[in-house]
């Protein structure tokens, strides 16, 4: 279990150094907060539109971030469960005020 958590921490601050850029992890932000409007829709309404909506805009939060301001390829591509963890440990940690001194550790 400890080598899963060490291999987790390497793979978070190799997550946050594809996010170096403050325009880059400002989409993903934007993303997360799309998708929990469109699950908090969809729970609302049960129409899974709203779920489908939230999802589509977060890719795109998401792409744009790494296609036009940080111009790398996106890290979901590698590690899909682990890079959404990760997503979501940015932007709490980034709403808590936590976010810096990952990014120092990170070499940021």
């Amino acid at each position: 279990m400890a080598d899963s958590s060490a291999g987790f921490d390497a793979f978070w601050l190799a997550y946050l150094r594809r996010h170096a850029r403050r325009g880059t992890r400002a989409a993903h932000y934007a993303g997360v907060a799309a998708a929990a409007a469109g699950t908090v829709g969809w729970v609302m309404s049960a129409d899974i539109l709203w779920l489908a909506a939230g999802l589509a805009v977060f890719l795109a939060l998401v792409a744009f971030g790494h296609g036009v301001i940080e111009k790398n390829r996106l890290f979901l591509l590698d590690r899909p469960l682990w890079a959404c963890a990760a997503c979501l440990r940015m932007a709490f940690d980034a709403l808590v005020g936590r976010l810096d001194e990952d990014l120092k550790r990170a070499g940021l």
